[in-house]
Protein backbone atom coordinates (compact mmCIF):
# COMPACT_ATOMS: atom_id res chain seq x y z
CA UNK A 1 0.00 0.00 0.00
CA UNK A 2 0.98 3.12 -0.58
CA UNK A 3 0.44 6.44 1.88
CA UNK A 4 -1.19 9.31 0.98
CA UNK A 5 0.82 11.98 -0.20
CA UNK A 6 0.53 15.59 -2.08
CA UNK A 7 2.88 17.20 -4.93
CA UNK A 8 2.54 20.24 -6.67
CA UNK A 9 4.33 21.75 -9.65
CA UNK A 10 2.81 24.15 -11.51
CA UNK A 11 5.81 25.03 -13.74
CA UNK A 12 5.75 23.86 -17.30
CA UNK A 13 9.38 22.71 -18.47
CA UNK A 14 10.82 22.71 -21.98
CA UNK A 15 13.97 20.68 -21.55
CA UNK A 16 16.35 19.86 -24.39
CA UNK A 17 19.29 20.97 -26.65
CA UNK A 18 18.40 24.66 -28.13
CA UNK A 19 15.11 24.95 -26.42
CA UNK A 20 15.83 28.48 -25.53
CA UNK A 21 15.25 29.11 -29.35
CA UNK A 22 11.42 28.67 -29.00
CA UNK A 23 11.15 30.93 -25.32
CA UNK A 24 10.20 34.24 -26.79
CA UNK A 25 7.58 32.86 -29.07
CA UNK A 26 6.43 30.54 -26.35
CA UNK A 27 6.44 33.32 -24.20
CA UNK A 28 4.11 35.83 -25.55
CA UNK A 29 0.87 34.73 -23.80
CA UNK A 30 2.36 36.41 -20.64
CA UNK A 31 2.59 39.75 -22.11
CA UNK A 32 5.11 42.34 -24.80
CA UNK A 33 7.08 43.76 -22.49
CA UNK A 34 10.09 41.53 -19.98
CA UNK A 35 12.14 42.56 -17.25
CA UNK A 36 15.50 40.16 -18.29
CA UNK A 37 17.41 39.36 -14.96
CA UNK A 38 20.58 38.06 -14.91
CA UNK A 39 24.21 39.05 -13.44
CA UNK A 40 27.86 38.30 -14.44
CA UNK A 41 27.10 35.00 -15.34
CA UNK A 42 24.51 35.60 -17.94
CA UNK A 43 26.15 39.10 -19.23
CA UNK A 44 30.43 36.93 -19.81
CA UNK A 45 28.76 34.17 -21.11
CA UNK A 46 26.75 34.99 -23.59
CA UNK A 47 23.70 33.70 -22.31
CA UNK A 48 21.76 36.88 -21.77
CA UNK A 49 22.22 37.87 -25.25
CA UNK A 50 20.89 34.59 -26.25
CA UNK A 51 17.52 34.29 -24.32
CA UNK A 52 17.19 38.52 -25.12
CA UNK A 53 17.67 37.66 -28.63
CA UNK A 54 14.82 35.19 -28.53
CA UNK A 55 12.20 37.28 -26.60
CA UNK A 56 12.74 40.01 -28.98
CA UNK A 57 12.67 38.00 -32.65
CA UNK A 58 9.14 37.00 -30.86
CA UNK A 59 8.27 40.50 -31.22
CA UNK A 60 8.60 40.92 -27.02
CA UNK A 61 10.36 44.15 -25.81
CA UNK A 62 12.90 43.42 -23.51
CA UNK A 63 14.44 45.63 -20.35
CA UNK A 64 17.65 44.48 -18.78
CA UNK A 65 18.59 44.29 -15.36
CA UNK A 66 21.84 42.52 -14.83
CA UNK A 67 23.03 43.30 -12.27
CA UNK A 68 22.56 40.52 -9.32
CA UNK A 69 25.44 39.65 -7.78
CA UNK A 70 25.92 36.43 -6.10
CA UNK A 71 24.26 35.53 -3.17
CA UNK A 72 21.50 38.57 -3.98
CA UNK A 73 20.93 41.75 -1.62
CA UNK A 74 17.36 43.24 -0.46
CA UNK A 75 18.68 46.64 -2.43
CA UNK A 76 19.70 44.78 -5.70
CA UNK A 77 15.77 42.63 -5.29
CA UNK A 78 14.15 46.61 -4.30
CA UNK A 79 16.12 47.88 -6.97
CA UNK A 80 15.36 45.51 -9.86
CA UNK A 81 11.72 45.65 -9.15
CA UNK A 82 11.51 49.49 -9.58
CA UNK A 83 12.54 48.96 -13.04
CA UNK A 84 10.21 46.86 -13.73
CA UNK A 85 7.35 48.37 -12.38
CA UNK A 86 8.75 51.77 -14.10
CA UNK A 87 8.93 50.25 -17.37
CA UNK A 88 5.73 48.54 -17.29
CA UNK A 89 6.99 44.74 -17.78
CA UNK A 90 4.60 42.68 -18.07
CA UNK A 91 6.51 39.26 -16.88
CA UNK A 92 10.32 39.04 -15.39
CA UNK A 93 12.77 35.92 -17.08
CA UNK A 94 15.54 34.82 -14.56
CA UNK A 95 19.06 34.18 -16.37
CA UNK A 96 21.69 32.29 -14.93
CA UNK A 97 22.20 30.17 -11.78
CA UNK A 98 20.34 30.27 -8.52
CA UNK A 99 20.70 34.02 -7.26
CA UNK A 100 19.35 35.52 -10.46
CA UNK A 101 16.26 33.26 -11.02
CA UNK A 102 15.74 33.81 -7.24
CA UNK A 103 15.87 37.55 -7.86
CA UNK A 104 13.72 37.30 -10.47
CA UNK A 105 11.17 35.56 -8.63
CA UNK A 106 10.95 37.64 -5.97
CA UNK A 107 11.27 41.49 -8.49
CA UNK A 108 8.22 39.82 -10.22
CA UNK A 109 6.56 39.70 -6.50
CA UNK A 110 7.67 43.23 -5.70
CA UNK A 111 6.77 44.51 -9.48
CA UNK A 112 2.85 43.92 -7.91
CA UNK A 113 3.37 44.47 -4.53
CA UNK A 114 5.44 47.61 -2.64
CA UNK A 115 5.39 45.62 0.61
CA UNK A 116 8.89 45.91 2.38
CA UNK A 117 10.39 42.82 0.96
CA UNK A 118 11.60 41.80 4.75
CA UNK A 119 7.53 41.35 5.40
CA UNK A 120 7.77 38.26 2.78
CA UNK A 121 10.29 36.18 4.71
CA UNK A 122 9.31 33.08 5.71
CA UNK A 123 5.98 32.07 4.65
CA UNK A 124 3.93 34.71 5.03
CA UNK A 125 0.87 35.09 2.62
CA UNK A 126 0.83 37.41 -0.56
CA UNK A 127 -1.21 39.46 -1.16
CA UNK A 128 -0.86 40.16 -4.87
CA UNK A 129 -0.22 37.46 -7.65
CA UNK A 130 3.59 38.75 -8.92
CA UNK A 131 4.10 39.23 -12.91
CA UNK A 132 4.90 35.47 -14.42
CA UNK A 133 7.66 34.45 -13.83
CA UNK A 134 10.12 32.58 -16.31
CA UNK A 135 13.44 30.55 -15.29
CA UNK A 136 15.97 29.88 -17.91
CA UNK A 137 18.59 28.19 -15.55
CA UNK A 138 22.57 28.52 -17.29
CA UNK A 139 24.09 25.89 -14.97
CA UNK A 140 23.34 22.08 -13.75
CA UNK A 141 22.44 22.21 -9.85
CA UNK A 142 20.42 24.69 -8.10
CA UNK A 143 16.88 22.99 -9.47
CA UNK A 144 15.23 27.06 -8.97
CA UNK A 145 13.99 26.74 -12.18
CA UNK A 146 11.12 24.85 -10.43
CA UNK A 147 10.77 25.93 -6.89
CA UNK A 148 8.64 27.72 -4.81
CA UNK A 149 11.64 29.28 -2.58
CA UNK A 150 13.82 32.61 -3.13
CA UNK A 151 16.82 32.95 -1.06
CA UNK A 152 17.99 36.75 -0.31
CA UNK A 153 20.94 37.87 1.91
CA UNK A 154 20.25 40.53 4.47
CA UNK A 155 22.98 42.72 5.78
CA UNK A 156 22.08 43.81 9.00
CA UNK A 157 24.06 43.01 11.94
CA UNK A 158 25.29 39.58 10.91
CA UNK A 159 25.16 38.27 7.02
CA UNK A 160 22.74 35.29 6.94
CA UNK A 161 19.93 34.41 3.99
CA UNK A 162 16.38 34.64 4.21
CA UNK A 163 13.89 32.59 2.16
CA UNK A 164 10.75 34.16 0.53
CA UNK A 165 8.34 30.83 0.37
CA UNK A 166 5.08 30.84 -1.73
CA UNK A 167 3.26 28.70 -4.60
CA UNK A 168 2.60 32.22 -5.89
CA UNK A 169 6.51 32.18 -7.47
CA UNK A 170 7.06 28.93 -8.94
CA UNK A 171 8.22 29.88 -12.24
CA UNK A 172 5.15 29.51 -14.50
CA UNK A 173 7.72 27.99 -17.20
CA UNK A 174 11.68 26.74 -17.19
CA UNK A 175 13.61 26.65 -20.52
CA UNK A 176 16.21 23.87 -19.40
CA UNK A 177 18.61 24.06 -22.35
CA UNK A 178 22.05 21.80 -21.49
CA UNK A 179 23.81 23.53 -24.39
CA UNK A 180 24.43 26.58 -21.96
CA UNK A 181 26.05 24.58 -19.21
CA UNK A 182 29.04 24.03 -21.87
CA UNK A 183 30.46 27.56 -21.31
CA UNK A 184 31.61 27.23 -17.68
CA UNK A 185 34.56 25.93 -16.37
CA UNK A 186 34.90 23.06 -14.10
CA UNK A 187 34.84 24.30 -11.27
CA UNK A 188 31.32 25.73 -11.50
CA UNK A 189 30.24 22.33 -12.84
CA UNK A 190 31.80 20.82 -9.85
CA UNK A 191 29.94 23.43 -7.51
CA UNK A 192 26.86 22.61 -9.57
CA UNK A 193 26.61 19.02 -9.70
CA UNK A 194 27.46 18.93 -5.64
CA UNK A 195 24.39 21.54 -5.13
CA UNK A 196 21.81 18.83 -7.03
CA UNK A 197 23.40 15.61 -5.36
CA UNK A 198 23.22 17.53 -1.65
CA UNK A 199 19.37 18.30 -2.70
CA UNK A 200 18.49 15.06 -3.72
CA UNK A 201 20.13 13.18 -0.60
CA UNK A 202 18.41 16.41 1.55
CA UNK A 203 14.94 15.58 0.02
CA UNK A 204 15.11 11.53 -0.09
CA UNK A 205 16.16 11.96 3.69
CA UNK A 206 13.64 14.39 4.79
CA UNK A 207 10.42 13.56 7.00
CA UNK A 208 8.06 15.12 4.38
CA UNK A 209 9.44 12.82 1.50
CA UNK A 210 7.09 10.74 0.14
CA UNK A 211 6.64 7.92 -2.61
CA UNK A 212 6.87 10.06 -5.81
CA UNK A 213 9.76 12.26 -4.25
CA UNK A 214 11.85 9.56 -3.46
CA UNK A 215 11.99 8.06 -6.53
CA UNK A 216 12.57 11.37 -8.31
CA UNK A 217 15.92 12.03 -5.90
CA UNK A 218 17.11 8.32 -6.41
CA UNK A 219 16.95 8.36 -10.00
CA UNK A 220 19.23 11.70 -9.81
CA UNK A 221 21.67 10.37 -7.24
CA UNK A 222 22.19 7.66 -9.80
CA UNK A 223 22.51 10.15 -12.69
CA UNK A 224 24.46 12.34 -10.94
CA UNK A 225 26.71 9.13 -9.15
CA UNK A 226 27.35 8.40 -13.02
CA UNK A 227 27.78 11.58 -15.21
CA UNK A 228 29.20 14.26 -13.22
CA UNK A 229 32.85 12.41 -13.44
CA UNK A 230 32.24 12.09 -16.86
CA UNK A 231 31.33 15.46 -17.84
CA UNK A 232 34.63 16.56 -15.77
CA UNK A 233 36.90 13.92 -18.47
CA UNK A 234 34.33 15.43 -21.39
CA UNK A 235 33.24 18.61 -20.79
CA UNK A 236 31.76 19.62 -23.93
CA UNK A 237 30.06 16.32 -24.87
CA UNK A 238 26.31 17.69 -24.62
CA UNK A 239 24.58 14.23 -24.06
CA UNK A 240 26.53 13.67 -20.83
CA UNK A 241 25.41 17.26 -20.02
CA UNK A 242 22.01 16.62 -20.74
CA UNK A 243 22.41 14.30 -18.19
CA UNK A 244 23.06 16.48 -15.40
CA UNK A 245 20.68 19.34 -16.55
CA UNK A 246 18.06 16.93 -16.23
CA UNK A 247 19.17 15.31 -12.80
CA UNK A 248 19.24 19.00 -11.24
CA UNK A 249 15.73 19.44 -12.43
CA UNK A 250 14.44 16.56 -10.92
CA UNK A 251 16.38 17.99 -7.87
CA UNK A 252 14.86 20.80 -8.07
CA UNK A 253 11.57 19.19 -8.65
CA UNK A 254 12.34 16.99 -5.07
CA UNK A 255 13.39 20.04 -3.24
CA UNK A 256 9.87 21.98 -3.62
CA UNK A 257 8.31 18.87 -2.43
CA UNK A 258 10.20 18.35 0.83
CA UNK A 259 11.67 21.68 1.56
CA UNK A 260 15.01 23.21 2.10
CA UNK A 261 17.41 20.51 4.58
CA UNK A 262 19.55 20.79 7.06
CA UNK A 263 22.43 20.73 4.47
CA UNK A 264 21.45 23.49 3.01
CA UNK A 265 20.61 25.72 6.20
CA UNK A 266 24.15 25.12 7.60
CA UNK A 267 26.30 25.89 4.15
CA UNK A 268 24.44 28.90 3.82
CA UNK A 269 26.44 30.42 6.96
CA UNK A 270 29.86 28.80 5.82
CA UNK A 271 29.51 30.76 1.68
CA UNK A 272 28.06 34.12 3.54
CA UNK A 273 30.69 33.94 6.20
CA UNK A 274 33.79 31.88 5.03
CA UNK A 275 33.75 32.70 1.32
CA UNK A 276 32.99 28.67 0.18
CA UNK A 277 31.23 28.04 -3.15
CA UNK A 278 27.48 26.89 -2.16
CA UNK A 279 27.78 23.61 -3.74
CA UNK A 280 30.75 23.02 -2.52
CA UNK A 281 29.83 24.15 1.24
CA UNK A 282 27.11 21.57 0.87
CA UNK A 283 29.52 18.61 -0.41
CA UNK A 284 31.44 19.41 2.96
CA UNK A 285 28.83 19.55 5.38
CA UNK A 286 26.68 16.41 3.63
CA UNK A 287 28.44 13.27 5.04
CA UNK A 288 28.11 14.11 8.74
CA UNK A 289 24.55 15.70 7.80
CA UNK A 290 23.56 12.11 6.20
CA UNK A 291 25.12 10.21 9.52
CA UNK A 292 23.08 11.96 11.97
CA UNK A 293 20.02 11.96 10.11
CA UNK A 294 20.70 7.91 9.21
CA UNK A 295 21.47 6.94 12.88
CA UNK A 296 17.85 8.06 13.77
CA UNK A 297 16.33 6.63 10.02
CA UNK A 298 17.42 2.89 9.00
CA UNK A 299 14.75 2.71 6.86
CA UNK A 300 16.02 5.07 4.89
CA UNK A 301 19.32 3.59 4.39
CA UNK A 302 19.25 0.81 1.52
CA UNK A 303 17.64 2.88 -0.76
CA UNK A 304 19.98 5.63 -0.49
CA UNK A 305 22.92 2.81 0.02
CA UNK A 306 21.62 1.36 -4.31
CA UNK A 307 21.80 4.67 -5.02
CA UNK A 308 24.86 5.90 -4.17
CA UNK A 309 26.78 2.44 -5.36
CA UNK A 310 24.16 1.84 -8.33
CA UNK A 311 22.94 -1.43 -7.25
CA UNK A 312 19.90 -2.69 -8.71
CA UNK A 313 19.54 -5.38 -7.38
CA UNK A 314 19.58 -4.01 -3.49
CA UNK A 315 21.97 -2.94 -0.56
CA UNK A 316 23.94 -6.41 0.52
CA UNK A 317 24.32 -7.06 4.43
CA UNK A 318 27.10 -5.10 5.08
CA UNK A 319 25.47 -1.72 4.26
CA UNK A 320 25.30 0.35 7.64
CA UNK A 321 25.53 4.27 8.24
CA UNK A 322 29.28 4.32 7.81
CA UNK A 323 29.28 3.06 4.46
CA UNK A 324 26.80 5.34 2.96
CA UNK A 325 28.63 7.93 5.07
CA UNK A 326 31.77 6.64 3.69
CA UNK A 327 30.58 6.58 0.12
CA UNK A 328 29.40 10.16 -0.27
CA UNK A 329 32.69 11.34 1.07
CA UNK A 330 34.61 9.08 -1.91
CA UNK A 331 32.30 10.84 -4.30
CA UNK A 332 33.21 14.49 -2.74
CA UNK A 333 37.12 13.34 -3.14
CA UNK A 334 36.33 11.89 -6.81
CA UNK A 335 34.68 14.99 -8.36
CA UNK A 336 37.58 17.05 -6.60
CA UNK A 337 35.16 19.55 -4.92
CA UNK A 338 37.04 22.04 -2.67
CA UNK A 339 35.14 24.40 -0.24
CA UNK A 340 37.53 26.93 0.10
CA UNK A 341 36.99 28.10 2.83
CA UNK A 342 38.76 30.84 5.28
CA UNK A 343 39.67 29.07 7.99
CA UNK A 344 40.99 31.30 10.15
CA UNK A 345 37.60 32.83 10.44
CA UNK A 346 35.68 29.60 11.74
CA UNK A 347 36.86 30.09 15.29
CA UNK A 348 35.47 27.81 17.95
CA UNK A 349 33.33 30.58 18.87
CA UNK A 350 32.28 31.72 15.38
CA UNK A 351 30.75 28.15 15.14
CA UNK A 352 28.89 28.64 17.72
CA UNK A 353 27.47 31.76 16.38
CA UNK A 354 26.49 29.90 13.44
CA UNK A 355 24.91 27.07 14.71
CA UNK A 356 22.85 29.21 16.78
CA UNK A 357 21.53 30.83 13.15
CA UNK A 358 20.93 27.95 11.82
CA UNK A 359 19.21 26.03 14.59
CA UNK A 360 16.92 30.01 14.96
CA UNK A 361 13.75 28.37 12.86
CA UNK A 362 14.13 24.95 14.81
CA UNK A 363 10.71 24.25 13.94
CA UNK A 364 11.16 24.11 10.36
CA UNK A 365 14.31 21.73 11.30
CA UNK A 366 12.63 19.74 13.51
CA UNK A 367 9.47 19.63 10.84
CA UNK A 368 11.89 17.67 8.26
CA UNK A 369 14.86 16.43 10.05
CA UNK A 370 13.52 15.67 13.74
CA UNK A 371 15.29 16.69 16.92
CA UNK A 372 18.35 18.55 16.61
CA UNK A 373 20.19 20.54 19.04
CA UNK A 374 22.92 22.94 19.36
CA UNK A 375 25.96 20.32 20.52
CA UNK A 376 24.45 18.16 16.89
CA UNK A 377 25.08 21.11 14.76
CA UNK A 378 28.72 22.36 16.46
CA UNK A 379 29.41 18.85 15.93
CA UNK A 380 28.67 18.23 12.32
CA UNK A 381 30.88 21.66 11.43
CA UNK A 382 33.37 20.44 13.49
CA UNK A 383 33.51 17.12 11.15
CA UNK A 384 32.87 18.82 8.20
CA UNK A 385 36.15 21.06 9.07
CA UNK A 386 38.18 18.21 9.88
CA UNK A 387 36.98 16.26 6.38
CA UNK A 388 38.23 19.46 4.79
CA UNK A 389 41.41 18.99 6.00
CA UNK A 390 41.93 15.37 3.95
CA UNK A 391 40.15 17.06 0.91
Amino acid sequence: MVDSFKFHLPTRVHFGEKIIETAGKKSRRFGSRALMVSGAMGKNSGALQKVTGSFEKAGIETVVFDEVEAQPRVKTIESGARVARDTKCEMVVGIGGECPMDAAKVMALLAKDTSPLEYYFGAHEIKNPPLPIIAVPLTAGSGSEVTPFAAITTTNDFLDIQAVVSPFIYPNAAFVDPQFTLSFPATVTINNGIDAFSHCIEGYLAKSSQPLTDSLALEAIRIIKNYLPTVLEDPHNLKYRAKMSYASLLGGIVNAQTGIGLVHRMGWHLTLNSGAAHGAANGLLLPWACEFVLNRAHKKMAGLATALNDNLEGPGEEESVEGVVESIKEFIFQTGSVPGLNKEELTDEKIKVISKRTLKNKAAIKENWGDINLKNIESIYHKALQFQISI
